[in-house]
């Protein structure tokens, strides 16, 4: 079974129906407020067969700031797709973005740790992939702080960190870094 975080957001509900629309039996994390409709109207937008789609689907409430709860929605997961995150340019939401970003991400990985056998697939951004001395960007260019980047990408960033931390001790992850979605 594969876990989507963050399932009914823009690219979270892209990849919940790219597993269903292959046949994937998913388990899609929300927040308890969050509204599927959305997600159950992009599957009949992309596919005739959307009820059939949709029924391969479990939704779970989750929090990715609740450790415990994260441990018992990857049991019997093999691969995490980790695509819930805050995103915000509003610097009110600071201290906001660094705990859902970076501590909920801290927090599946040590899930998926803790599970073994999980495979990791975390979303970041574009804007963690930043250094001046490069005039061409890409994932292989390590990071060099210009003083200029939003908190939402130093919180990216920093969830990218956990990741590595998490791939040091043996979790098969990868990162991915988007640009417009």
């Amino acid at each position: 079974m594969d876990l989507v975080t963050g399932a009914t957001g823009i690219l979270g509900s892209h990849v919940l129906f790219s597993l269903a629309k292959r046949g994937h039996r998913v388990r899609a994390a929300k927040r308890p407020a969050s509204d599927i409709s959305r997600v159950q109207e992009l599957f009949r937008y992309y596919s005739g067969n959307s009820p059939r789609l949709f029924d391969l689907v479990e939704w779970v409430d989750l929090d990715v700031l609740d450790y415990p709860a994260i441990e018992e929605c990857i049991s019997g997961v093999t691969n995490v797709y980790h695509c819930a995150g805050l995103v915000s340019f509003d610097p009110a939401d600071r201290k906001r973005l660094f705990r859902v970003n970076e501590q909920g991400t801290r927090n599946i990985v040590n899930a998926c740790l803790h599970a073994g056998n999980v495979n990791l697939c975390h979303a970041s951004t574009i804007g963690t992939i930043s250094n001046s001395d490069h005039p061409v960007l890409d994932e292989s260019v390590f990071w060099k702080k210009s003083g200029s980047e939003s908190d939402y990408a130093l919180s990216k960033y920093g969830a990218e960190r956990e990741v590595w931390r998490g791939i040091e001790e043996g979790l098969d992850a990868v990162i991915v870094n988007p640009g417009v979605i």
